[in-house]
């Protein structure tokens, strides 16, 4: 197999300064010319290889470029190879000086170098520059390397970018890279930390250190151009994690909570949505997940064409399930069917919340040998890919319970898969919940009692020595993890005008967990009211709100960056957004 090895050089060096630099030109019957185009923007060109006449094979052509062009030349393999195809006498390819090597705003010249055996055949002259380095620049590394948690970096108008409160936990370091690429990266020369508040040098990604500091948060400034960095420290300490309320809408300050239209809510990393359930009515609103108290004018309506007009509430219950495809939730909406031959519809948005929804099920009819409420309130569990949806009657008829399978983002059969006389037949209207798809778990909650289940032979479990009516009226619970630790979150109702968003710390047995949770409430680890702005459940009664059999509450959890929003709603009576992160541990 014939090669070809190219070299860049430094023409102010000789090309002694290369290892593989060839002595002399081997003759060949094939002359072999190099043109490139006129100049390595940013450091990269298009080299052109000619034969004088094609080979008989193909000529395999290996690339030596300088890893430290234009700074400190060595001799290296450049990949992919070039390939004279057998029978051709010319084949391009792009050339790239990786941007890492090239100092920003550096102009100049390099030699291409073709040899053939070893031996120098061609070379030529070609302009070289590095335009500025900016682009979308982050900070990397508090949160791990390449784990998709970068941090952005805002730019001035001077061109430096800056990052504010920049958290680390425990000591740890952090780089610098652009566009989220590890060949354009910066750091610093030594292992020594710079002094705060002071300018110091950056340096390129090969052979850099991270700059290491103390637990802390502290403000970045990175100038590309100028290769200069700045760190001001903001605290430096422990954190611990701690549950904050947001904000919270309330039945006299928010539409949603009159006339009892707002019977369920869910949430996304970008809305939390709030039905509108009412007699001939449809919709949905979208209210922004911001941190900032979101006001009437920021909400906006769901695409609700394509929902049938059916139903005692055309729109009835929300839901979000994941989709592991995009990494992005997708919401779910039913109708409420309450009558012999009435129709249960379930629809998905799949396709974004101002798109009309995909109808999931629509050919499935309440028998009029029993007496059915499906759709006040529904749960799901699993993902978009491999996933469940459970419906509860509301009445106390047989055959309460109905399971729909979701298989890559459709239901598998419009007939339900888990309709029978378990999980809780007898025990009335309320909801069931399969906390994970693996382990088989399940609550049944309906307003007088709680039970344990175990999905794998659908008889309920009574927990030891607790009092089953604790667990009456309890909503939305919702199994997470944060920073290690695992969680149940949940509402609680106690009337007409009460409930707590409650957070339990878990452990491994869930059954336990919640036993313990019955009986003394030690592994209670946040507890807020959600109608009232107060973080604690005293002084939160509130006068106005309507309670029915049917009153439903809401709770659900996103995970955005490294924070954890927590979401605590109670039908007409008020709906409160918190967040779970890191503070500082100020003994506040």
């Amino acid at each position: 197999m014939k090669k070809l090895l190219y070299f860049l050089a430094i023409p102010a060096l000789a090309l002694s300064a290369f290892a593989c630099k060839p002595e002399e030109v081997v003759e060949d019957p094939i002359q072999y010319s190099l043109t490139a185009d006129e100049a390595f923007v940013n450091g990269v060109a298009t080299i052109t290889v000619t034969g004088s006449k094609a080979a008989a094979e193909d000529v395999t052509i290996s690339i030596g470029v300088s890893e430290a062009s234009m700074v400190a030349p060595e001799c290296v393999i450049y990949e992919p190879a070039l390939v004279i195809p057998a029978g051709a006498t010319t084949a391009s390819m792009t050339l790239t000086i990786p941007e890492k090597n090239l100092k920003p705003g550096l102009t100049g010249t390099v030699t291409v170098v073709a040899s053939y055996n070893d031996l120098l055949v061609d070379q030529v002259l070609i302009a070289a520059s590095r335009e500025s380095l900016n682009g979308a620049w982050a900070v990397i590394g508090p949160k791990g390397y390449g784990d998709g948690n970068d941090i952005p970096m805002v730019e001035d108008e001077d061109g430096w970018y800056i990052a504010e409160d920049v958290m680390v936990e425990g000591d740890g370091s952090f780089k610098f890279r652009k566009d989220g690429a590890f060949d354009v990266a910066l750091g610093i020369a030594s292992a020594e930390t710079p002094e705060f508040d002071e300018l110091f040098d950056l340096v390129d990604w090969d052979g850099c250190y991270g700059i290491a500091v103390p637990s802390g948060t502290y403000s970045i400034a990175i100038n590309p151009d100028l290769m200069q960095g700045y760190i001001h420290c903001e605290y430096q300490g422990a954190f611990e994690a701690r549950i904050e309320r947001e904000w919270g809408k309330y039945p006299d300050t928010w539409p949603a909570f009159t006339n009892n239209l707002d019977r369920n809510a869910a949430m996304d990393d970008e809305y939390i949505y709030v039905v509108q359930a009412g007699a001939g009515k449809k919709g949905i609103w979208a209210i922004p997940l911001t941190d900032e108290e979101p006001d009437l004018a920021s909400a906006k309506q769901v695409n609700v064409t394509g929902i049938y007009d059916e139903g005692t509430f055309y729109t009835s219950c929300v839901k979000t399930i994941p989709n592991p495809a995009t990494g992005k939730r997708i919401l779910l909406v039913c109708n409420l069917a309450m009558a012999a031959n009435a129709h249960l519809y379930l629809y998905a948005y799949d396709k974004g919340i101002d798109q009309a929804p995909t109808v999931l099920l629509k050919d499935y009819v309440l028998p009029d040998w029993a007496e059915r409420r499906f759709g006040d309130f529904f749960t799901v569990v699993g993902d978009w890919s491999n996933g469940y949806v459970w419906f509860r009657t509301n009445t106390t008829g047989a055959r309460t319970t109905a399971r729909w399978k979701i298989t890559n983002g459709a239901l598998a059969s419009q007939t339900p898969d888990g309709f029978n006389y378990g999980y809780g037949a007898s025990e009335g209207k309320g909801a069931f919940y399969q906390l994970d798809m693996s382990s088989k778990m399940g609550l049944l909650i309906t307003p007088t009692i709680g039970l344990f289940y175990d999905l794998n032979s659908g008889e309920g479990q009574v927990w030891s020595g607790v009092d089953q009516s604790v667990f009456k009226n309890h909503f939305g619970f919702t199994p997470f993890e944060y920073k290690g630790r695992k969680f149940l979150a949940f509402v609680k109702m106690f009337n007409a005008a009460r409930a707590w968003l409650t957070v339990i710390e878990t452990t491994d047995n869930i059954k336990t967990d919640l036993e313990t949770y019955a009986k003394n409430g030690a592994n209670i680890y946040y507890q807020a009211a959600i109608q009232i702005a107060k973080d604690g459940p005293s002084e939160d009664v509130m006068s106005g709100a309507t309670y029915t059999d049917q009153s439903t509450g809401s709770c659900d959890v996103v995970v955005k960056g490294d924070d954890v929003y927590l979401m605590g709603h109670l039908h007409n009576v008020g709906l409160s957004l918190f967040k779970f992160t890191m503070r500082p541990d100020d003994g506040k």
